[in-house]
């Protein structure tokens, strides 16, 4: 039998990691649902690079605010692995509203990613494409998110994410 040994860092992102799909689960799980009270809807998500051998995993806030039935805003705060700290803006279209349950969005943001204690830092574009569906004043989501670093000149094809929004 072997012992693995975790350090803190890596405790809290799994207590993180944990709470964000129980909080998922319950939310699924829920049987109200209604309709769109507010405008402006704040929550948290994972987005994870799925490219061995990193990895990657950026924990968000981000606050959304409606411009219309199809249109919508956010910017987003996040602290990932490797000591990354991301900010950055997102302008999202609902193609597919289904009665506005679920959702289907297409979305293209600015980013700024940089490593702590570094002076490395990129500036970022990315696409989105995803489902969203809202359960009550709740709305999971989830995407695919590939990424263009401008410092690096390269394209990180291989992020998911996933999270779940509060409608205030």
């Amino acid at each position: 039998m072997a012992i693995v040994y975790l350090n803190t860092k890596q405790i809290i992102m799994v207590k993180i990691t944990s709470f964000c799909f129980f909080l998922l689960g319950l939310i699924l799980f829920s049987s109200n649902v209604s309709a769109q009270t507010n405008r402006f809807s704040v929550g948290t998500h994972l987005e994870w690079s799925m490219e061995a051998p990193s990895y990657s995993k950026l924990y968000s806030i981000n606050g959304k605010y409606d411009l219309s039935d199809r249109q919508a805003v956010q910017a987003q705060f996040g602290l990932g692995t490797y000591d990354i700290i991301y900010f950055g803006a997102d302008y999202l279209y609902n193609v597919f509203l289904f009665n506005k349950k679920p959702s289907v969005f297409l979305a293209a943001g600015l980013g700024y990613e940089a490593i702590r204690g570094t002076k490395a830092n990129d500036i970022i574009i990315n696409a989105q494409i995803g489902l969203e569906y809202e359960i009550h004043k709740f709305s999971p989501f989830v995407g695919y998110k590939p990424k263009y670093y401008f410092e690096a000149e390269g394209i990180d094809p291989s992020t998911i994410m996933i999270g779940v929004r509060y409608r205030l």
